[in-house]
């Protein structure tokens, strides 16, 4: 009888594993396909429609600027600067889970834990375009952005 309860046990821990790695899968690629939200763009910047689908937002001669990562996405997904530009970014976690915001070529790896803002200083690239991304969610560039000298 006690060998029947451990391996019913057992089948039940790896259905529930099975489960919550559906439910990671589910909610990282539905956000391809699911419309989100768009948030009007802080006064300190105005934004539009990239040819890509997501938000952008021109950010040429600011030194601030605040963006959320919600949904698993980050918005706006592109921001476009001047060659060179030092910008303060201020990212808030509208999410439930922690979020990161990454750039490899910059040395930046931050974690914003869910409900928390954190401000990054970034550098836009001389020409061309750099990318950021959620190091925890960046599968089917999900999270990705690009800082974009226009």
């Amino acid at each position: 009888m006690r060998i029947r309860t451990i391996r019913s046990l057992t089948l039940a821990g790896a259905a529930a594993a099975v489960l919550l790695l559906g439910a990671c899968t589910s909610s990282s690629s539905t956000t391809s396909t699911s419309t989100s939200t768009t948030t009007t763009p802080p006064a300190t910047a105005t934004g539009s429609q990239s040819s890509s689908g997501g938000e952008t937002a021109t950010v040429t001669g600011k030194t601030t600027f605040t963006m959320t990562a919600q949904d698993f996405a980050f918005s706006p997904k592109e921001l476009d600067g001047s060659a060179g530009q030092a910008l303060k970014i201020t990212v808030t976690n509208d999410d439930s889970v922690p979020h990161n915001f990454s750039i490899t070529s910059q040395k930046i790896d931050v974690t914003i834990e869910p409900g928390a803002s954190k401000t990054i200083t970034v550098t836009f690239p001389t020409s061309g375009s750099v990318q950021f991304f959620c190091k925890f969610h960046k599968v089917s560039n999900d999270m990705v952005g690009e800082l974009k000298v226009g």
